[in-house]
């Protein structure tokens, strides 16, 4: 998936869930619980496309300045791409890298899938975490 530049979205993740969910024969109960927070996180991926539009104002110089004051004057992702990255060649961290970002969703996912196994009351918890967390911290007054 990584070399064909496939991601790991919540919709193509959640077919795979699904999978699991047949083998533990909960089906049903799968759908009822999964289907809305899906749909609910497919839409936040979906409406992130929008935000560029909605405001043109960026925050990006507050950032900047903290990381300056906090690491004594250095932009950290600048100072480690100036430090690690080599044009054309591949080292093993970046692989490294790579497979860590494709976990973005796959990972709180799978957790997720694992809570709903063993307690659907956790599941239910950690969904309501998720969703106040990926909506919550796009806001900005």
């Amino acid at each position: 998936m990584i070399w064909l530049g496939v991601g790991i979205a919540p919709d193509r993740y959640a077919l795979i869930l699904l999978l699991g969910a047949l083998l533990v024969r909960r089906t049903r109960q799968f759908l009822l619980d999964w289907i809305p927070f899906l749909f609910i996180l497919i839409s936040y991926d979906f409406l992130r496309g929008f935000a560029d539009n909605l405001n043109v104002r960026l925050h990006i110089q507050e950032l900047i300045t903290a990381e300056k004051w906090l690491f004594n004057n250095i932009v950290p992702t600048s100072f480690l791409q100036q430090t690690f990255y080599v044009a054309g060649k591949i080292q093993w961290f970046d692989i490294l890298a790579t497979i860590f970002y494709f976990q973005h969703f796959a990972l709180p996912l799978t957790f997720g899938f694992l809570l709903w196994l063993g307690s659907r009351d956790r599941f239910r918890q950690f969904v309501i975490g998720i969703l106040l967390l990926s909506y919550g911290v796009g806001y900005h007054i």
